[in-house]
């Protein structure tokens, strides 16, 4: 757990927890134990840290949670400016298509 006294560093991978990713394959249906098969957005999932785009090496369901709940591990970027409130921003939306 990251907090004031213990925060995640440049480098880190970090993990965050959402709902409403949209279109899941394999199908599967919310609230629902999570099965062995992971579902994973049909859609490309992108984050942003400090204004900087992230490495995203996971994003799909969140394992030992229930089916609904999405996972996505992000790699904080070398090149943020540190501090105690660092913005994150999760864009779930295919190429081209912008929400407000």
């Amino acid at each position: 757990m990251n907090t004031s006294t213990t925060p995640a560093r440049v480098g880190d991978i970090i993990s965050l927890y959402l709902t409403g990713e949209g279109l899941a394959a394999p199908t599967g249906m919310d609230g629902k134990p999570a099965s062995p098969h992971l579902l994973k957005p049909v859609i490309p999932v992108t984050v942003m840290i400090g204004g900087t785009t992230a490495d995203v090496p996971y994003a799909g369901g969140a394992p030992g949670l229930v089916a609904g709940v999405m996972q996505i591990n992000a790699q904080i970027p070398a090149v943020i400016q540190t501090g105690s409130a660092v913005p994150v921003v999760v864009t779930i939306a295919a190429p081209g298509i912008s929400r407000a």
